[in-house]
C-alpha cells in the first residue's frame, strides 16, 4: 500500500496513515501503529510480525472505526496471501476484531472485502486455514448479527449441499 515508488504518493500515504493514527480511541491498536504501519508500507517483510503483535495484544478497549480502517486491509492482505501463516493469523484476527467491536455498523463498510477472502479461505486445502476462517466467519456473523448476515447465512447453506464439492470443501462450509 504505502510502497508507490512515487514519492509524493508515498508521503500522502504516510500522512494519511498519521492522521487515522491520531484519532484512535483503543489503546491497544495505538500502541502497535509503528509495526501495523510498517506492514501496511511492506506486507513481505512486516505483516506476519504485524498479525502476531496483535493476536499477543490483550485488548480491554472496543475497537472502534478509525482502528478499523488500518486493520481491515491488513487481514485482507493475510488472508490472500498464499503462505498458510499468514491466512490463520489474518484467520483469528478477523475473529478478534469481530468480539472486540461494539458496533456491528463499524463493520459493514468493510464486507466487501472481508467475505470473499474468508469464503475463500474456507475451501482452502489446508485444514487448519478452513478450520479458523470458519471460526471467523462465525464470529463475524455474530459480530454483524442476524439482520446483516443473511445472506452470508444462505451461502453457506447453498454451499453445504452443492454435489459438486469435495468432502474438505464441505467442510470448510460446514
Amino acid at each position: 500500500m504505502l510502497n508507490d515508488t512515487h514519492e509524493k504518493v508515498h508521503e500522502a500515504a504516510l500522512q494519511a496513515i498519521s492522521k487515522i493514527g491520531s484519532v484512535i480511541k483503543c489503546p491497544e491498536v495505538a500502541e502497535l501503529l509503528d509495526i501495523i504501519i510498517k506492514a501496511l508500507g511492506n506486507s513481505n517483510l512486516y505483516l506476519n510480525d504485524c498479525l502476531e503483535a496483535l493476536l499477543s495484544t490483550s485488548f480491554v478497549h472496543a475497537i472502534d472505526a478509525p482502528s478499523l480502517s488500518l486493520l481491515i486491509p491488513l487481514v485482507d492482505i493475510g488472508l490472500t496471501r498464499h503462505d498458510n501463516t499468514s491466512k490463520q493469523a489474518a484467520s483469528k484476527l478477523v475473529g478478534n476484531i469481530c468480539s472486540l467491536t461494539q458496533d456491528p455498523e463499524d463493520l459493514l463498510p468493510y464486507m466487501k472485502i472481508l467475505i470473499p477472502a474468508i469464503k475463500n479461505s474456507l475451501f482452502d486445502s489446508i485444514p487448519e486455514v478452513r478450520a479458523s476462517a470458519a471460526k471467523a466467519l462465525g464470529k463475524l456473523s455474530r459480530g454483524l448479527g442476524l439482520a446483516n448476515s443473511i445472506e452470508l447465512l444462505e451461502w453457506l447453506n447453498s454451499n453445504l449441499h452443492r454435489k459438486d464439492l469435495a468432502a474438505s470443501e464441505r467442510s470448510g462450509a460446514a
